[in-house]
């Protein structure tokens, strides 16, 4: 995971572990997996990154306890701190354009990491929304007796693309109000309208 802070590039190392479970549904037999430990790999604990470790261990806790991990997921994605947005991922638009995404903390950029990582997987859907037993059964199948290319637990990420800024010599980035498309704090009035300067979010006008 490769993330960018008011202090730069920074970058962490994360691994899922993940449990074959078998229970029975509507009376019949199914066998599914499910993620029971998310784990920051050793030598990476510096003080900024203390939080992730705990983040992370809280997070297997839930796992392994039964809450749901879709939602314990969510309440990470909702952590604030007072350093700034932090950019990890990317926005694609129906056009194919790529857009940088931004979080409100590290923890809420780890849990949307983690989010794509079990999205991937098939644990989750796209929205990050707990993917019904029966989907999970079958794509545990698959896996299993795979009958055309090989499963990939990684997706490539897509490179940064830049957005239509017309009017950003007039902006510093950041300096806006937080864009509920992308996260950047680049929602700024201009011609009479809202409008984000990193992923072209028009919003109220008037």
């Amino acid at each position: 995971m490769v993330f960018w802070t008011h202090e730069g590039r920074r970058s962490v190392y994360l691994t899922i572990s993940y449990m074959t479970v078998a229970g029975v549904m509507d009376g019949n037999p199914v066998t599914i997996e499910r993620p029971v430990e998310f784990f920051l790999a050793g030598g990476q604990r510096d003080m900024g990154q203390q939080w992730i470790d705990m983040s992370l261990r809280m997070l297997s806790m839930a796992a392994r306890s039964g809450v749901s991990v879709a939602r314990t997921i969510q309440n990470m994605r909702e952590v604030n701190w007072d350093k700034g947005a932090v950019r990890y991922g990317y926005i694609i638009k129906d056009d194919g354009t790529k857009i940088p995404r931004f979080h409100e903390s590290e923890v809420a950029a780890l849990g949307f990491a983690v989010q794509e990582m079990l999205a991937n997987r098939g644990f989750l859907d796209a929205d990050g929304n707990q993917v019904p037993v029966w989907v999970l059964a079958k794509h545990l199948a698959a896996r299993q007796h795979p009958q055309g290319d090989a499963y990939s637990d990684e997706a490539a990420q897509p490179e940064q693309s830049s957005a239509a800024t017309t009017s950003r010599a007039r902006f510093m980035p950041g300096t806006g109000k937080r864009c509920p498309t992308c996260g950047a704090h680049d929602t700024h009035r201009i011609d009479g309208c809202s409008k984000c300067l990193n992923c072209g979010t028009v919003g109220s006008c008037g």
